[in-house]
């Protein structure tokens, strides 16, 4: 395996370098990220990273680095989940801050059409599709009818994943899902824009944070750890001797209704089971299968196991 040489910041405040003589005097092209990996245990200035997003370094070239796994990072990735819609700049603006401090940001869009102000409904996106992202992935969850407020900003590290936005319960099944999750309040102001508007801190707060993450920024840098948060309630299925009664949750663009109902419950039932939607009724397996006619009342799963009735009903709105 090559050799490669991590190198001294001799003077942080001029940024001069001292290499070993292996280097060779080759420059290489680093990002924030990579001085943070590079440099590990080597504090680098804060000030200096906040100026700018690359700097040219001493250090080995690119050739004789190892295929070492903590050096060469895949492209971080950020997925938006907002209620913010397609027509206004909001979504692009957050981006364009995140870019502004990470580069090699790359941008995944779960979703900009969650109904407006509707934190149970993105808590329930959310829960649908995070599993599916590869790890280290920051989410930037903006559905926040209480901005410019006292409630706080927020980062939830699970250890896989990174969650950033605001303190209201859109992260409630995630911590459901893990209870030993870190937890950290917004409060460090050097990592949030320099003017912090009332009305759009999803740019100026929240984008940021998750842009440093992306770097490769500790989320203990970002503020101080809380334990106490607010979270959601979230209807629970009810076991009534033989049956089982639940409640739709969300009801997809195809008209999909999304039970609370899990697929643990469901295959408890032997034999058949009898559906009941509203008026409508339907026998069915208990066995859940991936293929139906049209307007069946049988089940299917989605992300989260829960189940799945393809357009039985007129749909209830969405809570």
């Amino acid at each position: 395996m090559a050799h490669y040489t991590k190198y001294i910041i001799a003077d942080e405040l001029n940024l001069k370098h001292r290499p070993y003589p292996a280097s060779r005097g080759r420059l290489a092209i680093l990002a924030n990220r990579d001085i943070i990996r590079l440099f590990s245990g080597l504090r680098v200035s804060d000030s200096f990273l906040m100026k700018t997003t690359s700097a040219r370094f001493c250090s080995a070239s690119r050739a004789t680095r190892p295929a070492d796994p903590d050096f060469m990072m895949a492209r971080p990735v950020i997925a938006l989940l907002t209620d913010f819609g397609l027509r206004d700049h909001y979504a692009g603006s957050m981006k364009a801050v995140a870019l502004g401090i990470c580069p090699d940001a790359t941008f995944v869009d779960i979703s900009h059409e969650i109904a407006p102000h509707d934190v149970f409904g993105g808590a329930l996106e959310l829960d649908a599709c995070y599993r599916d992202f590869p790890p280290r992935t920051i989410f930037l969850v903006v559905i926040d009818p209480g901005v410019g407020s006292t409630r706080r900003g927020i980062v939830v590290d699970t250890g896989d994943h990174r969650f950033v936005g605001p303190d209201n319960g859109v992260f409630s099944i995630v911590l459901d899902a893990h209870p030993s999750a870190a937890v950290v309040e917004l409060t460090e102001r050097r990592y949030a824009r320099p003017v912090v508007s009332r009305t759009f801190e999803g740019r100026d707060r929240f984008a940021p944070a998750a842009a440093w993450l992306a770097c490769g920024l500790d989320s203990t840098a970002l503020g101080r750890p809380i334990e106490a948060i607010c979270r959601l309630e979230f209807p629970s299925p009810r076991v009534e001797g033989d049956r089982v009664v639940g409640e739709v949750i969300r009801v997809d663009r195809f008209g999909n209704l999304v039970t609370n109902i899990d697929r643990a419950l469901v295959e408890s039932l032997a034999g058949a089971a009898v559906v009941d939607v509203g008026d409508r009724t339907s026998r069915r397996s208990a066995r859940p299968t991936r293929r139906f006619p049209p307007m069946a009342s049988a089940r299917s799963w989605g992300a989260r196991s829960v189940s799945k009735l393809p357009s039985m009903a007129r749909a209830p709105p969405p809570r």
